[in-house]
């Protein structure tokens, strides 16, 4: 699943007419070009995109484009529900119960997607992509990166902070707890509460990758010029 249901506001002017995912980028693609094409690449046959702003420019992207030559559904949201709204309102796109990768349309790294769901572990709720770096927003990992229900330090000495990828291994069970929740919310408290459950829940380091989320006009600098640095 790919996530592009979002306003980008933190972008301002560029996206008053453009969904953020469609930004064209300094080689002439776009986030939702690149996030599909890696998602093909890491073998995947199957997407559904969830769409709120601007959905039909999305469409006809996703057509012109003859769905980057792979199957491709939209979940539209009449009101934009998060990360954790929209994929339960996408369930029924999993039906066969096998586990599969969640990636934000905003966010480009250079992880091996395909080791990333290979990584993850039978039994396991999700794998989250995580890295290494300053952020607001931490996720705290024990040293076997298993995710702990905390948002600061406890000061217990094993636990580690981590900035999410946005980029994931979803097993179908994580729907059970996705249904605690209405309305628009983060897959975070969802993840929470599994943990709490007792579902093992792992990080996967992807530090030594190149990572960058293109949110903010700087953001969308920084990765428009490396882009440009790649041969």
């Amino acid at each position: 699943m790919v996530l592009a249901a979002g306003f980008g506001t933190r972008l301002k002017a560029l996206t008053r007419s453009v969904p953020k995912c469609l930004i064209p980028l300094s080689d002439g693609s776009t986030m939702l070009e690149r996030v599909c094409l890696q998602l093909k690449h890491a073998g995947v046959t199957d997407i559904i995109i969830n769409l709120h702003y601007l959905p039909e420019q999305i469409k006809a992207y996703v057509a012109a484009k003859q769905s980057f030559g792979l199957h491709i559904e939209f979940s539209y949201e009449e009101t934009i529900l998060g990360t954790g709204g929209g994929l339960k309102r996408a369930r029924s796109f999993f039906s066969d119960g096998e586990p599969f990768l969640l990636h934000n349309s905003d966010v480009w790294s250079t992880v091996d997607l395909a080791a990333l769901y290979n990584a993850h572990q039978p039994g396991s709720i999700a794998t989250l992509g995580v890295t290494l770096r300053d952020t607001k927003r931490p996720l705290y990992f024990n040293s076997n990166l298993s995710l702990l229900p905390i948002t600061a330090p406890s000061g217990s000495g094993d636990e580690k902070p981590y900035g999410f990828s946005g980029v994931q291994v979803i097993d179908p069970k994580f729907f059970m707890f996705l249904d605690q929740f209405e309305g628009e919310f983060s897959t975070i408290p969802a993840f929470f509460a599994a943990v709490r459950a007792g579902m093992p829940l792992y990080g996967y380091d992807m530090s030594e990758s190149f990572w960058l989320d293109m949110g903010s006009p700087e953001k969308l600098e920084e990765l428009n010029q490396y882009i440009l640095k790649q041969p």
